[in-house]
């Protein structure tokens, strides 16, 4: 029997944290132990054994297989920073939040789990998970009035051979899109969307750093604002987002309040200018990797607002054998932008089948962000998002 021993784990190649060791001692004696290269490797007198990207092979003797796997089975690794679980949450409905935790080993493992929902302890005991299983607590979200509420909640587990807790504060933006009796008119006139449907936008924002030279040309905005531009107040730039669906379509429109207008002159720079950028997370599981970037089931549209009309461009597809689909402009979807005094409305309806792999029906969940690009003939400054981290 042959095995193969490496880990990859963000924290420890990011964040220059120590490798794990792996407890070897109730590894045979008779076990070879072979470095990536083929070289063999002496067998600690410590039986421990660094763990790092780069495999270390174990073969066994001839007729072992049952001891060898079982022996592996029982082997330990990890440090007092590597963490042996992973804890997180997911939206399973605009009314229920699971909070998971996932056994990142291959034995059973256990500690104290405690769960508190915005400051109140709604779970404090001692759990056990099965080897690669995952645990999970649901818990019933409070509503809102309106069409947004934010979750809060923060959970503190400790391992069974750890003396401090793993703390997480998680803060969820649930937004509750009704499902329409007849659809919506494309024409940037939103009087014709639902009450339910609107959402005001809170002030966060993303920050970017000057970049170009003024338009004289004279300066670099770096120099020129070395702290950047600061935001001005809703006139500068706020919004409100309206979402709903039906069996056809996706309703997306945002009104945005927005004193200068400065698009981006070609649609391959759209982001450069005022416009708007949509993700989604199609299956809603963005918060179980262990890596900040899109996935295979993401999908990113830019919406550029062009001399012609709102044009609608997949920027980012999910993988092709979920959605067959290909970035570029999306042909099939309607658009409306809208300019008055002081504010613009980008308008936008998605057919479904624009937006595979999700899955819209009562109760259904995803993953939604979007960033409103803002520039005022300078650079593009800032961004308002839901989620600016």
């Amino acid at each position: 029997p042959v095995s193969a021993l490496w880990i990859y784990n963000l924290v420890v190649d990011t964040e220059g944290k120590p490798y794990p060791e792996m407890d070897i001692s109730l590894i045979p004696s008779d076990t070879e132990f072979i470095d990536c290269m083929g070289k063999a490797i002496a067998r600690p007198k410590t039986n421990k054994i660094m763990i790092s990207p780069l495999p270390i092979f174990l073969r066994g003797k001839p007729k072992t297989l049952a001891a060898f796997r079982g022996a592996l089975a029982k082997t330990q690794a990890g440090s007092g920073e590597i963490s042996p679980v992973d804890v997180f949450a997911q939206a399973v409905s605009s009314s229920q939040i699971d909070i998971s935790v996932r056994n990142l080993l291959s034995r059973t493992s256990g500690g104290r789990m405690k769960i508190s929902d915005s400051g109140t302890t709604v779970f404090d005991k001692r759990i056990s998970i099965a080897g690669k299983d995952t645990w999970k607590y649901p818990v019933v979200v409070k509503k809102n009035a309106g069409a947004l509420t934010t979750f809060t909640a923060k959970t503190e587990f400790t391992p069974s051979e750890w003396e401090k807790p793993i703390v997480n504060d998680i803060a969820l933006d649930i937004i509750a899109a009704p499902k329409l009796a007849s659809p919506i008119a494309i024409d940037g006139d939103l009087s014709d969307w639902p009450a339910q449907a609107k959402i005001p936008m809170p002030a966060r924002f993303m920050e970017f750093p000057p970049y170009g030279k003024d338009p004289a040309g004279t300066m670099e905005l770096k120099q020129k604002y070395p702290k950047g531009i600061p935001w001005k107040g809703d006139a500068d730039l706020s919004a409100t987002l309206y979402a709903a669906w039906d069996a056809e379509n996706l309703y997306i429109a945002v009104k945005v309040k927005d004193d200068l207008f400065s698009p981006a002159a070609t649609l391959d720079g759209v982001w450069t200018g005022d416009s708007i950028q949509l993700y989604f997370d199609c299956w809603g599981d963005a918060r179980q990797q262990s890596f900040k970037g899109y996935d295979n089931n993401d999908q990113v549209f830019d919406l550029w607002p062009s001399p012609d009309g709102l044009v609608l461009k997949r920027a980012v597809a999910p993988e092709q054998q979920l959605a067959f689909l290909k970035t570029g402009i999306v042909s099939g979807a309607k658009t409306s932008f809208k300019r008055t005094v002081g504010a613009c409305v980008y308008e936008v309806a998605l057919p479904l089948r624009e937006i595979v792999p999700i899955n819209l029906r009562p109760g259904s969940s995803f993953g939604f962000a979007l960033i409103i690009n803002d520039n005022d003939g300078d650079y593009r400054k800032r961004g308002l998002s839901l989620t600016p981290n």
